[in-house]
């Protein structure tokens, strides 16, 4: 495991705090589920949906509605209390006629929002940043978010300091593309594959420090 300090956590913060759109982003998100809390009513779920998969990156390229009618269906309000059976089950949603479930990203971010002292964001960032802490194989989380959230605790509790999954969330998230970042720096085509010209842009105005989010 690599030595991990509160100041990578402070720099992960800073950064996110100089992403003005990202936090509104979270403001718009955060708002949006409380004001709209339940999974009863069709419509809201549908459009919580619709916020989570476009303003978080889901890429459900499926009918929207079929996955509200499924949530509504599994009747989660009573289920927030078990993270990880929760996300296991919404992410097992397979509308018709597709081949795929909507998947573990879309499952943590749309139960995240709902709860976020509750439920980790899991996406390839975050699960390849923890990997990497703890000094894992790449790949050791793919579709397993219940040893991901288990590890991620894990690593919370025995930190010298108090952190939070909203720390958490930010450092992994910026961490993990900062990996990829630094494997292809010297080939711009191959960023530009990975990465959008804004966040390529973003972290080349602010790479060093996005270099202070690296453990020892």
């Amino acid at each position: 495991m690599k030595t991990f300090n509160k100041k990578n956590i402070e720099v992960a913060v800073e950064i996110r705090n100089k992403m003005l759109s990202w936090n509104e982003v979270n403001k718009l998100l955060r708002r949006e589920f409380n004001n709209k809390k339940e999974n009863k009513d069709f419509h809201d779920i549908g459009y919580k949906i619709e916020l989570v998969n476009k303003l978080f990156n889901c890429n459900l390229n499926m009918d929207k509605r079929k996955i509200a009618h499924q949530i509504q269906q599994l009747k989660i309000d009573s289920k927030f209390d078990n993270p990880e059976q929760l996300v296991k089950e919404i992410a097992e949603i397979q509308p018709l006629p597709y081949k795929r479930s909507v998947g573990f990203v879309f499952s943590s971010k749309y139960c995240h929002f709902h709860y976020p002292n509750k439920f980790p964001i899991y996406d390839r960032y975050s699960r390849d940043a923890l990997s990497n802490l703890l000094g894992k194989t790449m790949g050791c989380y793919k579709s397993n978010y219940t040893q991901f959230k288990k590890d991620l605790d894990d690593l919370i509790s025995n930190l010298s300091w108090k952190s939070s999954y909203k720390e958490m969330d930010s450092y992994l998230w910026l961490y993990g593309q900062w990996l990829v970042y630094k494997k292809y720096i010297d080939d711009e085509s191959e960023l530009k594959k990975k990465f959008s010209h804004q966040i390529r842009n973003f972290i080349k105005n602010h790479i060093e420090l996005f270099s202070e989010l690296d453990s020892k």
